[in-house]
């Protein structure tokens, strides 16, 4: 349902648009009553203002009036009022009072003041007015302003009739001064109160302003760009364009047509500049408007070459589009051109001279595909084949030239396919005869994917099945035939190709082998040395546990263990295996030289004994020592085996604790039965196998022990045997811990989690990291009755609004400002009854472990920026976090503002004590957010008219004195600068209207988007950087185990590092410093 808002304006401005500014009134008082306010204001802020009095004001409307000086004094009543708004003096043009005509020679007159004055600014009288002279008035100068080749602003009045009004003038402040200049219309106060009535109009228009705005004036403001169809880029390049000299003749030249379907993209420009380069002299140029706004207006010739534009008044579809166009075609040839691809001057001469020469229906030529940086990608320049044609789609469209009369009355594009259906077409044409192909680059295709079609598998996938489909019944037995030979013959080619991989492989294996041969040598005397070494410290080891064994049995060591627990850390998972390996060492039950001389391999290799023993042995049936049967123990207790842990290390933690047994002299395992362990490769690979092993406890481990459930301190005092012995409660838990039905926490119910998820309870998965890993992102539950609760309070840091100084900081801080939190009529239309920023927002889900999703908002709920009251809040808030302005993002397409209102309430409260500048936000908008970049929402239409409108309507926001400045220079933020046909040109154009204007210098900055851009090529001053664009870095997503998550995850720490490393590297760069104000 609309709201008030949406048909009136609830804030009013106190500046006008600034610039030359041009009034028409259509009678002698008309340009006070009408827009009295409006040029006091525009004359305080130093606008050239015009008044133009269209009729002499001669017809008497009563007998007071009918006087013979009467068109005199309404003259003088004009000057005397002129005075008091001091903007000089009116121009009479004295058209016959109610005699005022709707005709040319008015709309030429008026066209004419407008030429020689060149304004800005245009004010009418309202489409709503009853009285005829006005009505007239409004048409004429609304055609006058058409023809007019530069965009202005047209602002409509209202004076006997209000109208809908999307501009509210506060002119309180200007009240007294409008009313003198009322009182100058002594003959018309005289025969009706006028002043009463207007003034009763300006405080009604104040409804919806709030109690400070006492009066104001309402207005239609709209840009001469939106009532007009407008040039486009292309008219702007026809007068630079450098047309070829034609080598031949049109009469013996048959005609070519070429059909151009366009999305209205910056791109049309360039690629129908290709066309009118063409040296070929006798083609005519279609355009389809994909688009479908109808507004397309190119002009009626394409270089020397005629022109049409075809709209069907709605969106088309690309096969739909080219339809179009080949019903249209007239000539004898035709052809196609994509608008962002391009043609060089020769193509149509080369290829219909090949045609023209030849029985085939169908020429093409070689074509040079690059990147959105015109970077060499690929050359299409393969030899015709019908076979590959069926197989894969190899000839650009826009590389062939057709003859119309034997394929026009038969093949058309498929609009069932929104890919492919350049393929699908070639195919039938295909079936009419072989095409000619000449070995010569004469095109260029831009490989921009802006629709994104290539990178969609989905729907690639759909339609290319969906075109087999179609035609694996309509191929003829003998191209049947031929597809399969050439897909055998493909089937060869890819068997050769691939046994030359295999060799090329093989070589490079053996130079590997070689090479390893060689460092295995070098290893082999590096672990010699290394072994020597370990035996000097294992001696001073020995002599040192055998100290620690004293002093450990002493009677002051068994007192002090309460207070060593006390101080005991939790061990570090890189330190796990060489603390298991001293337990064992002090077990007494790993007897080095018994080990050894049962695996006598192992002493002839030097690898330690007890690292053998703990990475391999003791799963290999091994005993460590003549009081240990590594079998017997694995045997007798199916939990420990399960659980993947050494058997001793089992023992030597938890098994003497618990009683279990380690020996039975039935069991008889001979060592002599052991095959070899370290044997070259065999032995590498055994060795990763344990480390990969080693490497998934920590990890688990590490994943119990950061994880917020597992309550190391709760553990510990819930299991008194574990503290008592000395254990790590984590590997505890892990290893042994959740098989007794201990908790991890209050918040994890093992026996529960177990008993309630067959799944886990079937494979014997630790409960804890299960649902840490999996059982979280699925819902599962840890405990009885658990009540998840969002709790933003946890996440969000509370807003402190105390004072910040952020005069003495040395940086300036400028957040970027996304006004999408209220909502408009067209993200109505668009998306949805009543959609904002917080629709997306609160779609959000969690796809993994500590996940918190969605962010609700916590400090002003969900505001909508209407309410002024929020924007103050805001700025107090930023300002709390050295946030030293606003950048607010700037919508404007072609004339029409998306999202202003936001901005328009700052600019109405200048007591909002925080600087600001614009970004202009100049993309097309589209529906990206659901997958379907082709449906163009809102168009951008990049023209040098669009140029100057655009920076005008931003000038009164720049004369704020809160704007933010860089060395006394406005700051100008553009978001896609890549977008510009021209932009060089642009920049001159804006830079040049600001010093004409109001001898400015502009600090125009790009942001770096989608590439990083050297602003100095465009012509801009500075660039800023747009994290996470042009960053690289570092994946983690292996280090989490998720489930349902296609993401990726990355380390934060390598972003900053990179940004860190950029930074470094810039330094001594800049030789000043810019000041920021």
């Amino acid at each position: 349902m609309k709201q008030e808002s949406d048909f009136i304006p609830y804030n009013a401005i106190k500046t006008v648009a600034k610039g030359k500014t041009l009034v028409f009134a259509p009678h002698p008082d008309d340009e006070v009553f009408g827009c009295g306010g409006a040029i006091i204001r525009h004359n305080n802020q130093g606008d050239i203002v015009k008044v133009v009095i269209v009729t002499d004001g001669g017809f008497p409307v009563n007998e007071q009036q009918d006087v013979p000086e009467y068109k005199k004094i309404r003259k003088e009543e004009s000057r005397n009022a002129a005075k008091i708004l001091a903007y000089g003096e009116p121009e009479f043009l004295e058209y016959p009072d109610r005699g005022l005509k709707f005709d040319e020679k008015l709309i030429n007159h008026l066209l004419e003041i407008i030429n020689r004055f060149q304004p800005q600014n245009i004010y009418l009288p309202a489409s709503s007015e009853i009285h005829p002279d006005h009505r007239v008035l409004y048409k004429a100068g609304t055609e006058a302003a058409k023809r007019y080749k530069p965009n202005i602003n047209l602002i409509y009045n209202e004076i006997g009739q209000m109208q809908s009004t999307n501009l509210l003038h506060d002119i309180t402040d200007l009240h007294e001064q409008l009313n003198r200049a009322m009182d100058c219309f002594k003959s018309q106060l005289a025969v009706l109160d006028y002043k009463r009535y207007i003034n009763a109009l300006h405080i009604y228009r104040s409804y919806t302003l709030g109690e400070d705005v006492k009066y104001a004036e309402a207005y239609h403001f709209v840009n001469s760009k939106n009532i007009k169809t407008g040039s486009q880029l292309w008219k702007q390049k026809t007068a630079n364009i450098e047309l070829p000299i034609k080598t031949e003749t049109i009469a013996e030249s048959p005609l070519l047509s070429v059909i151009v379907r366009t999305m209205n993209r910056p791109e049309l420009a360039e690629a129908l500049e290709s066309i009118s380069k063409q040296t070929y002299p006798n083609l005519e140029v279609i355009v389809v408007d994909a688009l479908g706004t109808g507004k397309l207006n190119l002009g009626n010739h394409c270089g020397n070459f005629p022109l049409r534009i075809i709209s069907k008044n709605k969106q088309l579809p690309r096969a739909a589009a080219a339809n179009v166009g080949l019903q249209a075609v007239e000539g004898e040839y035709f052809c196609f051109l994509d608008e962002d691809d391009l043609l060089f001057a020769e193509h149509f001469s080369k290829l219909i001279n090949v045609l023209k020469n030849s029985n085939h229906n169908v020429a093409y030529s070689n074509i040079k595909r690059v990147n959105s940086k015109n970077e060499l990608i690929d050359i299409y320049n393969e030899n015709f084949n019908f076979h590959k044609l069926f197989w894969e789609n190899f000839i650009p469209i826009h590389s062939l030239i057709f003859r119309a009369k034997p394929i026009k009355p038969i093949c058309s594009f498929d609009d069932k396919f929104e890919i492919y259906e350049d393929w699908d077409f070639l195919l039938q044409v295909g079936l009419l005869g072989e095409f000619v192909h000449i070995n010569k680059i004469t095109g260029i295709y831009r490989d921009t994917n802006i629709s994104g079609a290539q990178h969609n598998e989905e729907k690639i996938t759909k339609f290319r099945t969906l075109l087999l489909e179609k035609w694996k019944d309509k191929l003829p037995k003998k191209h049947y035939i031929g597809f399969l030979n050439y897909l055998s013959s493909l089937n060869l080619r890819e068997k050769e190709h691939y046994r030359s991989k295999f060799e090329e492989t093989q070589n490079k294996i053996k130079l590997l082998q070689e090479k390893n041969k060689q460092v295995l040598q070098k290893s082999e005397t590096f672990l010699a040395e290394a072994q020597a070494e370990l035996e000097k410290l294992g001696k001073r080891l020995n002599k040192n546990d055998a100290v620690i064994e004293q002093l450990t049995g002493s009677l002051s060591w068994r007192i002090t263990k309460p207070l060593r627990l006390l101080n005991r850390e939790n061990l570090k998972s890189k330190f796990l295996f060489i603390n298991n390996k001293r337990k064992i060492k002090m077990s007494g039950l790993f007897d080095k030289e018994y080990y050894l001389q049962n695996n006598p391999e192992l002493k002839q290799s030097g690898i330690d004994a007890l690292n053998h023993f703990m990475l391999f042995g003791g799963f290999e049936d091994r005993n460590p020592g003549p009081h240990f049967n590594s079998r017997f123990y694995l045997n007798k207790y199916a939990d420990v085996e399960a659980s993947g842990i050494n058997p001793l290390l089992h023992y030597v933690l938890y098994g003497k604790i618990e009683g279990r047994v380690i020996f039975s002299e039935d069991t008889v395992v001979k060592s002599n039965q052991h095959k070899k362990s370290i044997q070259g490769i065999k032995n590498l690979k055994s060795l990763i196998v344990r480390i990969i092993k080693l490497i998934i406890y920590n990890k688990d481990l590490r994943l119990i022990s950061q994880s917020k459930i597992f309550n190391y301190d709760y553990y510990l005092r819930t299991n008194a045997d574990v503290k008592a012995a000395g254990l790590n409660a984590v590997e505890h838990y892990y290893f042994r811990g959740w098989k007794e039905g201990r908790d991890p926490s209050k918040e994890f119910d093992t026996n529960f989690y177990i008993t309630e998820n067959k799944d886990v309870q079937q494979l014997r998965i630790n409960p804890l990291l299960h649902y840490i890993k999996y059982g979280k992102t699925e819902g599962r539950i840890p405990k009885d009755n658990y009540k998840p609760e969002l709790k933003p309070q946890d996440v969000f840091e509370k807003a402190d609004t105390s004072h910040i100084d952020l005069s003495k900081s040395p940086v300036k801080t400028i957040a970027f400002y996304l006004p999408q939190f209220h909502p408009i009529p067209e993200n109505d239309e668009w998306w949805g009854k009543g959609f904002t920023e917080w629709t997306n927002v609160t779609k959000a889900k969690p796809l993994f472990q500590e996940h918190y999703q969605p962010h609700l908002p916590l400090d002003l709920g969900f505001y909508d920026l209407r309410n002024p009251d929020i924007m103050e809040q805001q700025i107090e808030m930023a300002k709390s976090f050295g946030i030293n302005g606003f950048c607010f993002y700037y919508y404007w397409f072609d004339g029409k503002r998306l999202l202003e209102k936001p901005l328009d309430m700052f600019l109405q409260h200048p007591e909002w004590d925080i600087n600001f500048c614009l970004c202009w936000a100049n993309e097309n908008w589209t529906r990206q957010w659901i997958g379907d970049d082709n449906e163009v929402l809102i168009a951008q239409n990049h023209s040098p008219e669009d140029d100057i409108g655009f920076i005008k309507d931003t000038v009164k926001y720049i004369d704020d004195p809160r704007y933010i400045t860089i060395d006394d220079k406005p700051l100008m933020i553009i978001y896609r600068p890549q977008l510009f046909p021209d932009i060089k040109a642009t920049v001159n154009r804006w830079r040049k209207f600001y010093k004409d204007n109001f001898n400015k210098e502009l600090y125009l900055t790009m942001v770096q988007t989608f590439g990083k851009y050297n602003p100095n090529e465009f012509g801009f001053d500075a660039a800023i950087e747009f994290p996470p664009h042009n960053i690289s870095p570092k994946k983690i997503t292996s280090d989490f185990a998720f489930t349902n998550f296609t993401g990726n995850i990355y380390d934060a720490r390598s972003v900053i590092i990179q940004i860190l490393q950029e930074i470094y590297t810039m330094q001594g760069v800049l030789s000043t410093t810019p000041e920021i104000h």
